[in-house]
Parts: structure tokens; C-alpha cells; sequence
């Protein structure tokens, strides 16, 4: 695997429920010293998180949101008055208050499975006393079959959720959400976004390559936008992508060992160029198969894993922007199966022990 960059020193989650009711209902802020750190910056902090959540879901400006909070019990209450509308809307938000209260910095990331792990694990290996959110939207994997309508949803609905829960920096894990995000753009967000599809244009001009392979989605493929992210930084730079659909399903299925994915990797490195330099692996799930990507592939062509390169550039922007380390928390969430997550995150991050949790997309 080509490190192109050396390091740099340096239950039921989030869920909005969302009703429009005609009376306007005001709530005086209860703290409850069991369910909520009383601390008043933690206070605020989860007063913007809320109020980012309900812009997420109504579509307009957080900073012009009027409301209170009540916290009762595990839930989180808060109201709107819409001046001129006549109408009042009720957001309840369920949030993990002992999580929010304890890590004032996080970093989060997310994915459509369970391919942004890698990415997990490489950040974690330079910053391993930072706080991590992962939000894997198993709900809606596989996203390479998806469509750019709903890929464009998806992209924005998780980078909204990321940054609602109050994150100082998202780090995409997502090829295809990037690819999305390279013809659309990103939703404003209050924490800045590293793009992965940039990464990998870094780690290609500084290792030097000339001729790139990239495997990656058939969404992303689609895109075209590796080969234009890649060339506008090194226009020298022969790039030719493939499709590769069958791959992600295998390590969702757990299916990462024997004949069945060393045969699905032998077929699409088939169709790969004879004089290819460097073959990028652009879909986060594929370096779990990376075992069979070396055996195919031998020796003489590298394989760049832009997840390196990505964490290279989050410890330089924690270093920048003064992110302070936590305790080392990582918060795992699915929009899926927990208890299939919860195994598989023991087992790719080499965890005993995992919190996972359930989110449900409004």
C-alpha cells in the first residue's frame, strides 16, 4: 500500500421527528443533573445542535431560529415560533446527552457502510486521543447503484446530521458521496469538510505516478470525477476508471475471505490497462480487500489507499484549528442492523468492545 504522505506531527440517536402544529407551546428550560451536564457551554452546545438539526430538516438559517429547550429525561424538547407564519414547529430530537456532555471536540466521518472504517482507522492512528463519530447509513447501502437525485440526498441529509451533532471538523469517508459533492457542492456547514477525491489527487502528484487506475462505484465512475480532480492537479496524468459493483456488497456481507472475493477483485482488475503505475482504490470498503488486490495485482503496481492521505490532512487541519484530544472516544451509529454493525466494527476496527447506536433519518 503507497503511503504518499508522511504523517503529520503535529436507543436510537439523533432522530428528528419533525411536527407542524397550529398553537404556539412555550417550555421553560429544565436541567436535570442526571440527563444533562448543567455546565453552560455544554448547554449552548447542545442548544445549536438542535437548532442546526431543525434548519437541516426545514430548510432555513440556524441563526435565525427562536426557541427554548426542555430537557426531560433522555429526550430533548425544543419550539419554534416562526415570526408570521401562524405556525409553531416541534422538533424532538432524541440525543445520547451523556455522549454530547463529555466530548466538547469530535471529529466525525461518515460512509454509506461499513467502508468508512478504514478511514476510521487510519485517522485513528494519528490521533488516537480524539473523539470520532462514525455514522455508516447501512440503510441505504449499497450507494453505487443509487441515483444522482438520491445520492444528492443522502450526501446532504449525513453531512447535516454530522455536523448537527456539533463536529469541529467532517472527514468524508464516502467516495461516491464526494463524487456527488464535486458536481453539486456541499451543504453550508459550520465545520469545514476534507474532501477524499481530493486526497487522492494529492497522494497521486506527490507519489509521481503518470498512469492511475481507479476502481471504484459505478456512481462514482458516472461522475468522472476522479479523472478531473486528479488531472486538474496533475494534467499529465493518464486516468483511466472502472466500475467495480460487486465488491461492496461482499464486505457488507462479511465475505472477505476465500475464493468468492479474490475472484470478484481477479475479474475487475482484469479490465484494467497492461501499463498502469498505481491502482487508487476509490471506494472505502475495497481496502478491506486489499489481501486480494496485492495477490492480483503483484508487486510492480502500487495501491493507494486515499483513507492515508485523508488522515495525513485531518491531523494537519486538527493541528491547525487547535482541535484538542479527548478520550479517545469513538461513537459508531448505523442506520441499520446494530447488533450485524456492532460485529463488524469488532472485527475490521479489532475492537473487544464497540458502543454502537441506531439513527433513523427523518
Amino acid at each position: 500500500m503507497v503511503h504518499a504522505r508522511a504523517p503529520v506531527d503535529s436507543r436510537r440517536d439523533g432522530c428528528i421527528h419533525a411536527l407542524g402544529a397550529r398553537s404556539a407551546v412555550h417550555h421553560e428550560v429544565l436541567e436535570d443533573q442526571h440527563t444533562c451536564n448543567r455546565d453552560h457551554r455544554t448547554v449552548r452546545r447542545i442548544d445549536g445542535a438542535v437548532r442546526r438539526a431543525a434548519a437541516a430538516v426545514f430548510g432555513f438559517d440556524p441563526d435565525g431560529l427562536l426557541g427554548t429547550l426542555v430537557f426531560e429525561g433522555s429526550h430533548v424538547h425544543a419550539s419554534d415560533s416562526r415570526c408570521g407564519t401562524g405556525n409553531v414547529f416541534h422538533i424532538i430530537v432524541l440525543l445520547y446527552l451523556p455522549c454530547l456532555a463529555t466530548n466538547e471536540h469530535m471529529i466525525g466521518l461518515f460512509d454509506s457502510g461499513l467502508g468508512g472504517l478504514t478511514v476510521v482507522r487510519r485517522v485513528r492512528e494519528l490521533l488516537p486521543h480524539h473523539d470520532v463519530v462514525y455514522l455508516a447509513d447501512q440503510a441505504h447501502v449499497p450507494y453505487g447503484d443509487r441515483s444522482p437525485e438520491e445520492l444528492l440526498h443522502l450526501m446532504r441529509l449525513n453531512v447535516g446530521w454530522l455536523d448537527a451533532q456539533g463536529v469541529n471538523a467532517i472527514v468524508m469517508a464516502c467516495n461516491t458521496s464526494c463524487a456527488t459533492a464535486e458536481l453539486n457542492g456541499y451543504p453550508k456547514t459550520h465545520a469545514p469538510v476534507l474532501d477524499l477525491i481530493e486526497s487522492s489527487a494529492i497522494a497521486v502528484h506527490d507519489a509521481g505516478f503518470t498512469r492511475i487506475g481507479v476502481i471504484a462505484t459505478t456512481a462514482t465512475v458516472r461522475t468522472g470525477a476522479y479523472a478531473r480532480r486528479i488531472q486538474a492537479l496533475s494534467p499529465h496524468v493518464r486516468v483511466h476508471e472502472i466500475a467495480a459493483p460487486a465488491l461492496v456488497p461482499l464486505v457488507e456481507a462479511g465475505d472477505i475471505d476465500g475464493e468468492a472475493p479474490r475472484q470478484a477483485v481477479r475479474e475487475v482488475c482484469a479490465q484494467l490497462p497492461h501499463d498502469i503505475e498505481a491502482v487508487i482504490l476509490a471506494c472505502t470498503h475495497y481496502p478491506v480487500l486489499d489481501e486480494h488486490f496485492a495477490a492480483v495485482l503483484g508487486s510492480q503496481i502500487a495501491r493507494i489507499d486515499p483513507a492515508i492521505e485523508q488522515a495525513g490532512r485531518t491531523a494537519a487541519l486538527a493541528a491547525a484549528r487547535s482541535i484538542p484530544a479527548g478520550s479517545g472516544h469513538v461513537r459508531y451509529v448505523t442506520t441499520g442492523d446494530v447488533d450485524a454493525f456492532r460485529s463488524n466494527v469488532r472485527r475490521i476496527m479489532n475492537h473487544d468492545e464497540a458502543h454502537c447506536e441506531l439513527h433513523i433519518h427523518a
